[in-house]
């Protein structure tokens, strides 16, 4: 099971949202790639987002192979 929970309001949510989403899938598309392949994924997805807006929030995300 996946969660994920985001402390954004304003401005900042409809963005945010997006994200959530993309991460979503993008985790349930690379779930069968190995966790390097998975990271790399992960951040080039967070920084295409991100862009050049300073980052007002922390970000943790973390994977357990079963």
């Amino acid at each position: 099971m996946k969660h994920f929970h985001n402390w954004f309001i304003g401005d900042c949510l409809a963005k945010t949202n997006n994200f959530y989403e993309r991460v979503k899938e993008l985790l349930q598309n690379t779930s069968g790639e190995n966790t390097l392949s998975q990271k790399n994924n992960i951040l080039s997805t967070f920084y295409d987002w991100k862009g050049k807006q300073e980052q007002i929030g922390d970000v943790c995300i973390f994977g357990v192979k079963i």
